[in-house]
C-alpha cells in the first residue's frame, strides 16, 4: 500500500522505553515496522537510533545483530553502525576510512509518555500531554499488543461509547446501562474532543461504584491514531493514552500508557497492567473480528447511529488525510 506524505509526516510510537533499556542491557537491538517499513532501534552512549532494518552491504536484517558500546553490529559481515546510523567500521577492511555510502537511513527519535516515537517524514513532533500531570500521579505503560486490524479500527473501537455494556460487562462493575446520552463533538486543530456522563462504571467487576455516581469521560482525538481518555473516578483522575502504530493496512501495534492519581489506590504496576490487559483483550477480540480489517472510507457498507457521532468525525479526518484503500 502507498501512503500519502501527510500520513508519513506524523509521529508514531514504535517501542516502550523500558523494553529498549532491557534490550540494550542484553546487548540486543529492537525491531519494529512502521507504515510497511522495517526499522531497527538501538542505543549507543545514551543516544537512541531508529534506522532502516537493512544492512546497505548485503541486505541482512540488522535487528538480528548485537549492540555494544560501539553501536550496532551486523550479524553477517560485522559492519558497525554508531550515532545516527553512521557506518564506522568494516572488519574485512579496517583501514578504509570513507564509509559514508554504508551509512543507514535514520529517522528522528523522541521519548515521551514512556514510549519511543519516530516519523518517516518531515513533520514536527508535538507533545500532547495527559489530562493532569503532577507528582501525585503515576505512569504505567502496559506491554504493546499486536493487533490484526488497522490502526484506524483500533482507535475507533477505543473511542466507541456504546460498546461498553456489551464488550466489558464482565470486566467493569455497574457496566449495564445500554442507552447512551447525547454528546457534542468539538473540533480543534488536528482533531476533536467530546465528553459525556453516565452510570457506566469503571471499577473492576468486584468493586461496585458509589450509588448514583455519574462517571464523566472526556475524549481528545488527535489525528491520525491517538485517543486520550480522561475518566473521573470518585477519588481522582485516570487518563488513558491510547495510540496505535500502523504496521500495514491491516495490522497495527497498540500502545497503552496510563497515568492516574495515586489517591485511586490501584495497586502495583503489575496489578494495574494485569487489569489493563484484561480490558484490552475484551476490545481486541472484537476489533480483530471486524471485516474488513481496515475502515472502508469509500462506501456506505457500514451504517451509523447517533452514538457514533465521534466515529463519523474520526472517519472524516482519516478521509481528509488520504487514508483510502487504493
Amino acid at each position: 500500500m502507498s501512503y500519502s506524505q501527510n500520513i508519513m509526516d506524523f509521529y508514531y510510537p514504535v517501542a516502550r522505553l523500558q523494553d529498549l533499556e532491557a534490550a540494550t542491557k542484553e546487548g540486543k537491538p529492537l525491531a519494529a515496522v512502521l507504515l510497511g517499513k522495517p526499522l531497527v532501534i538501538y542505543k549507543i552512549q545514551g543516544e537512541v537510533v531508529v534506522a532502516d532494518d537493512r544492512c546497505p552491504h548485503r541486505g541482512e536484517t540488522l535487528s538480528a545483530g548485537a549492540v555494544n558500546e560501539a553501536g550496532l553490529q551486523c550479524p553477517y559481515h560485522g559492519l558497525q553502525f554508531a550515532h545516527l546510523g553512521a557506518c564506522t567500521r568494516i572488519p574485512a577492511h579496517p583501514q578504509v576510512q570513507n564509509l559514508k555510502r554504508f551509512d543507514l537511513c535514520s529517522y528522528p527519535a523522541v521519548e515521551s509518555h514512556g514510549l519511543l516515537w519516530t516519523s518517516l517524514g518531515a513533520g514536527a513532533f508535538y507533545e500532547l500531554g495527559f489530562g493532569r500531570e503532577s507528582e501525585s500521579q503515576r505512569l504505567v505503560v502496559a506491554p504493546p499488543v499486536n493487533v490484526n486490524a488497522s490502526a484506524g479500527r483500533q482507535v475507533e473501537g477505543f473511542m466507541d461509547i456504546s460498546h461498553l455494556p456489551f464488550v466489558h460487562r464482565t470486566t467493569f462493575s455497574d457496566c449495564t446501562a445500554e442507552a447512551m446520552p447525547p454528546y457534542k463533538v468539538e473540533s480543534f486543530d488536528g482533531g476533536f474532543g467530546f465528553e459525556y456522563s453516565s452510570s457506566l462504571g469503571n471499577y473492576p467487576f468486584d468493586h461496585p461504584s458509589p450509588k448514583d455516581f455519574a462517571w464523566r469521560r472526556a475524549y481528545r482525538i488527535h489525528a491520525p491514531f491517538i485517543a486520550i481518555l480522561d475518566i473521573y473516578f470518585p477519588d481522582g483522575l485516570f487518563t488513558i493514552f491510547n495510540c496505535a502504530c500502523p504496521v500495514s493496512e491491516e495490522q497495527s501495534v497498540w500502545f497503552y500508557p496510563i497515568q492516574f492519581d495515586e489517591s485511586l489506590r490501584l495497586g502495583s504496576d503489575a496489578e494495574v497492567n494485569a487489569f489493563s490487559q484484561k480490558v484490552q483483550m475484551d476490545d481486541l477480540a472484537v476489533v480483530e473480528r471486524q471485516r474488513p480489517r481496515y475502515i472502508d472510507l469509500t462506501s456506505d457498507s457500514e451504517q451509523s447511529f447517533g452514538a457514533d457521532m465521534a466515529s463519523t468525525a474520526y472517519r472524516k479526518i482519516l478521509r481528509n488525510l488520504g487514508l483510502v484503500k487504493a
